[in-house]
């Protein structure tokens, strides 16, 4: 409950007698706090600091697992790994992108992005970035044999980047189940590990799991210290998604790209972005909340013509999460440059199946993005 008081005008009352207020609440967070979260989702371009040197953290960070979401201040890991993800054209499925390249060819553009961040003065993400685990007993290595002189500001360390099935408790499970401790924090977007209670139903393998590699002690040796957890589109494509019902809709969105190619020459763009597409303040000073489109589809047909839609996944059925939504979605249709935001529902209508959703959806897929040429598939 907030009152009119001096200077700020409003105070958050914490006490028995006054109810708290909901996590995505607007009036959950102090002002400045706020402004923190919401400037956490701008995109970042500058160097990082992922770790700090012993003589600043002189006591190993203890185990704890956090959830990750739009609610809470995006960590460190995860800003990185979508830095990488985006810049390096992950979060796009270009026009005849519908089957995904090799996994290798899908990695290959992250080591340019990597040369260009540092993780200390001296040491770029390339020289000490792993994408296997074949190849974490060398970067473990490397970091053990690394001088402090190498790493000024902060202490060896490392940046693993895999893929996995599970997420547990301090461990992380690789998809050929090879499992990999995790000493200290592990922050997972939107669920639990499974031997918690209350696991996320949304959010399932695989996953891709960003990993700081570093010695938790001097002496000791170089292993896991810190990792982010956030799903990814398939076995075989990376992008980062939400939830299962993000790929569902995804599929969806590769199908009608594959139908407008065929029929009519028409190219269609999906875009899955993960930073704000707008600032964090208002004109006036005022913290903004983010605001990500679940997608962005762009059609470029062969006269030249370009329509744009918003595309948003609707994955709950409670009153707060729709009442959100409707007030962000003509933000978002706005900040994409759309002609309208089309929503993929899973749960209104409430007695339909969602074969019929799904039907739905396409239906206004055609009608808003496709051409005269084509018919609905």
């Amino acid at each position: 409950m907030l009152v009119p008081v001096r200077e700020t005008f409003l105070r958050r009352h914490v006490t028995d007698e006054w109810s708290q207020h909901a996590e995505a609440c607007e009036f959950y967070r102090e002002p400045v706090e706020q402004r923190e979260i919401s400037a956490s989702y701008q995109p970042k371009r500058k160097n990082i600091r992922l770790v700090r040197s012993f003589m600043i953290a002189s006591a190993a960070s203890p185990m704890r697992r956090e959830i990750a979401s739009s609610a809470n201040r995006r960590p460190q890991l995860a800003a990185l790994l979508i830095r990488l993800m985006t810049e390096a054209g992950l979060q796009r499925v270009g026009a005849g992108g519908f089957k995904p390249p090799p996994l290798t060819d899908q990695m290959r553009p992250i080591w340019p992005v990597a040369r260009e961040i540092h993780l200390d003065k001296r040491v770029r993400l390339a020289d000490a970035l792993c994408l296997s685990v074949a190849k974490l007993p060398a970067l473990a290595a490397q970091i053990e044999a690394a001088s402090d002189e190498t790493y000024p500001h902060t202490r060896p360390h490392g940046v693993l980047l895999v893929r996995v099935q599970s997420v547990r408790a301090g461990m992380l499970r690789t998809l050929n189940g090879e499992e990999l401790p995790v000493t200290g924090r592990m922050a997972v977007f939107g669920d639990r590990p499974e031997d918690e209670p209350g696991m996320a139903v949304d959010a399932r393998a695989p996953y891709l799991a960003l990993c700081i590699v570093a010695r938790p002690l001097p002496g000791d040796r170089a292993q896991i210290t810190a990792a982010y957890v956030h799903p990814c589109a398939s076995l075989d494509r990376l992008m980062l998604v939400d939830s299962d019902a993000e790929r569902h809709t995804l599929m969806l969105l590769k199908n009608f790209q594959y139908a407008m190619l065929k029929g009519s020459g028409s190219t269609v763009t999906i875009d899955k972005p993960m930073d704000s597409l707008v600032s964090d303040k208002w004109p006036d000073g005022r913290s903004r909340p983010p605001v990500i489109p679940d997608f962005i589809v762009t059609v470029r047909d062969r006269d030249g013509s370009v329509k744009r839609a918003v595309i948003e996944t609707m994955g709950y059925a409670d009153e707060g999460y729709r009442e959100r939504k409707a007030r962000l979605h003509p933000e978002m249709q706005e900040a994409a440059g759309a002609v309208s935001v089309i929503e993929h529902d899973f749960q209104m209508p409430a007695h339909w199946q969602q074969e019929w959703r799904d039907n739905q959806f396409r239906r206004e897929l055609w009608r808003q993005l496709g051409t005269s040429k084509n018919e609905e598939l």
